[in-house]
Order: C-alpha cells, then structure tokens, then sequence
C-alpha cells in the first residue's frame, strides 16, 4: 500500500539481524515500530546497532508495560545506546 500511495518512494528491507546491505548513514530515517520487544536481548542489541548504523535518524517504538509482551530489558538497551 505504501508503495501505491507513494511510487517515487524507494523502500528497503531486508534481515537486521545477519546485517542490512547498505553503507553507513545511507538512510534518512530507519524505523522499527514495535519490533525489538519480540526479539532474544542479543538479537535486540544487535538490530538496534544496526539500525543507529545505517540510519542518520532511527525511530524506535516499544509497547507500554500494560501489554502481556513487555519487555523492561529494552529500556537498558535504549539507555546503552544512548537513546
């Protein structure tokens, strides 16, 4: 849908895990809405570096702690990071 609304858009995806194949900061903004908190703490740590990699912005969303798959180990990884 978002390539219907916006064709002159260029999107990108791809596994932050194994390592995204763009160059550093090649990325205006990288977003991860409501991802880390379903990742292992080891996979998180690396997906949040990978993005603060190729991105010159990241905008990270996680779900309050109301929700059943809140995750308190985020907010360390947040604070590591200096976010």
């Amino acid at each position: 849908m978002a390539r219907a609304l916006r064709p002159s858009v260029k999107f990108s995806y791809g596994n932050i895990v194994t390592g995204l194949p763009h160059a550093d900061k090649s990325f205006d903004m990288v977003m991860s809405p409501e991802i880390l908190e379903h990742a292992e703490w080891e996979q998180a740590v690396v997906a949040l570096k990978e993005c603060m990699r190729v991105g010159k912005r990241v905008l990270i969303t996680i779900p309050n702690a109301d929700k059943p798959n809140y995750n308190p180990d985020l907010f360390i990884i947040l604070n590591i990071a200096g976010l």
